[in-house]
């Protein structure tokens, strides 16, 4: 499994569920099979940009919305070229306070 698929697909698996979609309604809406999603979410699979667009459209998110998304669940380096300088400070501060609740949330559980 990729690291990176494994990304698209969570994120792709947290909007689908926030919008209460299963992966075949998202697949019909995408003209894919329900698989080929479920390949996707457990990061089995890579969609292509024009699919990864056909998803985002589908679970109502811009391309924008989407990669921003990983960036903050996944820690990943935010890329100064898709993204404004409004736009960044937005994601570090973001990226900063989920990192901050999920390392709160272990040491709670751990306790």
């Amino acid at each position: 499994m990729d690291k990176q698929n494994s990304r698209v697909g969570q994120t792709i698996s947290i909007f689908r569920e926030t919008r209460g979609l299963t992966q075949k309604e998202l697949a019909d809406k995408c003209e894919v099979s329900n698989v080929y999603i479920s390949n996707i979410e457990r990061g089995l699979k890579s969609p292509s940009r024009k699919l990864k667009s056909k998803i985002a459209s589908a679970l109502s998110v811009s391309d924008l919305e989407f990669d921003a998304t990983m960036i903050v669940f996944n820690g990943l380096p935010i890329d100064a070229k898709k993204f404004n300088s409004n736009q960044i400070e937005f994601l570090s501060t973001l990226q900063k306070l989920v990192h901050d609740r999920f390392k709160n949330y272990q040491s709670e559980e751990i306790s």
